[in-house]
């Protein structure tokens, strides 16, 4: 076997092994100028079309997932296996080369009566996860929550430990790490019947299941609905969330307060402004500017009444405004959905990612994605670039940072011909280009419906997306996942280690 046959096996058996592999390498430009060698493209690092980490009776539910800290994943749903006790929530791990590493099918988070609904995970930093949602079986609304370490252990009550009490119906908007093991957990509370009159409260949790605020904290009380609220770490020990808000007659516009880790609101009573334009606005994602403010997507329909665009605002440490103007990011087109997706770009700014109709004046939507700097300026030129410029329907797309200032996207890719849903994958430079050839790298590619794909960064240059899947049912979905890798972006240490090469990938500063 020749030299590059024995690197080829020697990168393949690493990937596998899921050794770490320095994020912060990257190559020089090549003759494309893209910054990749020519021949660059994704690989699929598990089985093909997947692996299969529950494949239950029952309805297994969107999986919600969190890093794992060694690069693999931990995914949460909710799991309709049993009838006895209504919808119940599970989890499992897959370490970093595709294996489930806790009980077939996962390990119970609760299965207490009634049903347990709309969980989200995040990290608690020590290799398990986090885990809060609906909770009826106080037989109104409640939110409850669980710790489990990376053995899939609960550490925390039996079915998780209650965040609200009283009467009123309370629905889990956000749950938010804290840095310290714990969590910020932020819901809706509908003091009435009729649901009309909804305010927006926090209580943080320890890292042993605790409340740590005296009582639960008022995000705002303002007059009218306040709901859909989106939230993330502030950078400084707080959080910051924003969310829709019809205080004003008849104008939905969206407001953000930012509360610190004492749970002391810091910008003003009931929230800042964040567009009051007199259209309706409606909530998309956001993410810390890390300076201690924050950027806010949003859909927003004031161009036309009917259709809709995608819009972007930063807010300062302080909540001010940082740009004169609300920025129209996705304009002039027929927004299908979005923004799906808001990422840091590792420079101060942040890649937007959603999706529009006809948007490549072929009948269809297509993925589309915008690099904006913290001034508000376009990266990636006037207009999005259009990641899916082909026929047919792609959208749900979801996005990780690189780690290089450009991001990997997983989207739902449907098609007519013969019918059917895959989960496809593109990585795009930090010039907005994209790496992977064709149509990109299928996740899986099948007949049928696979959907709903979330992903995260899998912490060595690649992602990790995870989804419901029918191949084996086409009414109760299964839950398959997949790692894939810029493997090109493996291959150079290894063979100046192998070789002895002496070029190689140029360092980044962090490694200067």
């Amino acid at each position: 076997m020749n030299v590059r046959g024995r690197v080829w096996r020697a990168v393949l058996f690493a990937v596998l092994l899921g050794a770490h592999i320095p994020p912060t390498l990257a190559w020089p430009l090549d003759d494309d100028g893209q910054g990749r060698p020519p021949t660059a493209d994704g690989q699929i690092l598990w089985l093909a079309n997947g692996v299969g980490f529950c494949t239950a009776d029952g309805d297994q539910g969107i999986p919600h997932l969190a890093p794992d800290g060694a690069g693999g994943m931990i995914a949460v749903w909710t799991d309709a296996r049993s009838t006895a006790n209504g919808v119940d929530i599970y989890a499992q791990r897959l370490n970093a080369v595709g294996t489930p590493l806790w009980a077939a099918n996962g390990v119970v988070v609760s299965d207490a009566p009634n049903n347990q609904l709309e969980p989200q995970a995040i990290s608690d930093g020590a290799g398990g996860v986090l885990v809060a949602w609906d909770d009826e079986r106080p037989g109104g609304l409640a939110i409850f929550a669980q710790r489990l370490d990376d053995t899939g252990k609960t550490l925390w009550a039996a079915d998780g430990i209650s965040v609200t009490t009283g009467a009123a119906d309370n629905l889990l908007a956000q749950l938010v790490p804290d840095g310290s093991g714990g969590a910020f957990v932020i819901w809706e509370q509908h003091a009435n019947p009729d649901r009309f009159d909804t305010n927006l409260f926090a209580q943080r949790i320890s890292a042993a299941g605790s409340p740590i605020w005296t009582t639960p904290v008022t995000i705002t009380l303002a007059l009218g609905e306040q709901f859909d609220a989106e939230a993330t770490p502030d950078g400084s020990g707080g959080f910051i969330v924003a969310w829709a808000d019809l205080r004003d007659a008849g104008d939905q516009n969206l407001y953000a307060q930012r509360l610190s880790a004492s749970g002391v609101a810091l910008w003003a009573t009931d929230g800042v402004p964040v567009s009051s334009n007199p259209a309706v606005q409606g909530i998309g994602p956001i993410v810390a500017d890390g300076h201690g403010g924050v950027f806010v997507a949003w859909y927003d329909y004031r161009s036309t009444g009917y259709l809709a665009d995608a819009y972007l605002m930063r807010l300062t440490t302080s909540g001010d405004r940082a740009w004169p103007n609300d920025l129209p990011v996705v304009a002039a087109l027929d927004l299908a959905e979005g923004p799906t997706d808001l990422i840091q770009d590792g420079s101060g700014g942040v890649i937007l990612v959603a999706a529009a109709s006809d948007a490549s004046g072929v009948p269809g939507t297509d993925v589309l994605a915008q690099r904006v700097d913290a001034a508000g300026v376009f990266l990636w030129g006037a207009q999005p670039v259009n990641v899916t410029p082909w026929a047919e329907q792609q959208d749900f797309a979801v996005a990780v940072p690189d780690g290089r200032g450009g991001a990997y996207l997983a989207w739902v890719d449907k098609f007519s011909d013969p019918p059917g849903y895959d989960i496809m994958a593109q990585h795009l430079s930090e010039q907005g280009v994209p790496q992977w050839a064709g149509h990109g790298v299928a996740a899986v590619a099948l007949s049928g419906v696979q959907d709903n794909a979330r992903v995260i960064s899998d912490g060595a240059q690649g992602l990790i997306v995870a989804w419901q899947d029918y191949r084996n049912d086409p009414d109760n979905p299964d839950l398959f996942a997949q790692r894939i890798s810029d493997l090109h972006q493996l291959i150079f240490p290894l063979m100046r280690k192998h070789s002895g090469q002496a070029q190689g990938p140029a360092l980044t500063n962090e490694e200067k």
